[in-house]
Protein backbone atom coordinates (compact mmCIF):
# COMPACT_ATOMS: atom_id res chain seq x y z
CA UNK A 1 0.00 0.00 0.00
CA UNK A 2 2.96 2.58 0.67
CA UNK A 3 3.98 2.14 -2.73
CA UNK A 4 0.94 2.89 -4.49
CA UNK A 5 0.59 5.80 -2.19
CA UNK A 6 4.33 7.05 -3.18
CA UNK A 7 3.61 6.49 -6.81
CA UNK A 8 0.38 8.78 -6.17
CA UNK A 9 1.62 11.42 -4.44
CA UNK A 10 5.39 11.16 -6.49
CA UNK A 11 2.98 11.59 -9.87
CA UNK A 12 1.31 14.33 -8.87
CA UNK A 13 4.50 16.23 -8.23
CA UNK A 14 5.91 15.17 -12.07
CA UNK A 15 2.54 16.12 -13.08
CA UNK A 16 2.42 19.86 -11.73
CA UNK A 17 6.34 20.50 -12.32
CA UNK A 18 5.50 19.56 -15.99
CA UNK A 19 2.35 21.86 -17.32
CA UNK A 20 1.87 24.68 -18.45
CA UNK A 21 -1.09 25.36 -16.78
CA UNK A 22 0.09 24.74 -13.25
CA UNK A 23 0.40 27.83 -10.62
CA UNK A 24 4.44 27.23 -10.70
CA UNK A 25 4.33 27.59 -14.68
CA UNK A 26 2.42 30.57 -14.62
CA UNK A 27 3.64 32.74 -11.54
CA UNK A 28 6.94 32.05 -13.34
CA UNK A 29 5.52 33.19 -16.82
CA UNK A 30 4.47 36.55 -14.83
CA UNK A 31 7.13 37.19 -12.61
CA UNK A 32 10.21 35.95 -14.91
CA UNK A 33 8.43 37.23 -18.43
CA UNK A 34 8.88 33.74 -20.03
CA UNK A 35 6.69 31.70 -20.90
CA UNK A 36 5.06 28.91 -19.25
CA UNK A 37 5.65 26.29 -22.28
CA UNK A 38 8.78 27.09 -22.10
CA UNK A 39 9.06 26.90 -18.36
CA UNK A 40 7.48 23.75 -18.60
CA UNK A 41 8.40 22.09 -21.68
CA UNK A 42 12.03 22.81 -22.30
CA UNK A 43 13.18 23.33 -18.80
CA UNK A 44 11.00 20.90 -16.68
CA UNK A 45 10.45 18.47 -19.13
CA UNK A 46 13.75 16.62 -18.19
CA UNK A 47 13.60 16.98 -15.04
CA UNK A 48 10.37 15.04 -15.36
CA UNK A 49 11.23 12.32 -17.15
CA UNK A 50 14.32 11.79 -14.72
CA UNK A 51 12.08 11.55 -11.12
CA UNK A 52 9.28 9.68 -13.20
CA UNK A 53 12.05 7.10 -13.29
CA UNK A 54 13.40 7.28 -10.33
CA UNK A 55 10.06 7.67 -8.59
CA UNK A 56 9.17 4.84 -10.33
CA UNK A 57 12.38 2.43 -9.45
CA UNK A 58 11.26 3.65 -5.31
CA UNK A 59 7.53 3.01 -5.78
CA UNK A 60 8.62 -0.81 -7.11
CA UNK A 61 11.37 -1.26 -4.75
CA UNK A 62 8.84 -0.08 -1.54
CA UNK A 63 6.40 -2.80 -2.84
CA UNK A 64 8.71 -5.60 -3.06
CA UNK A 65 10.72 -5.01 -0.09
CA UNK A 66 7.02 -4.99 1.47
CA UNK A 67 5.02 -7.93 0.21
Amino acid sequence: MAGLGIAMVTGWGITVAGTPYSANALLLERFTGYSARVAAYRWNLSYSFLFLVLSSCLSATVVLVSS
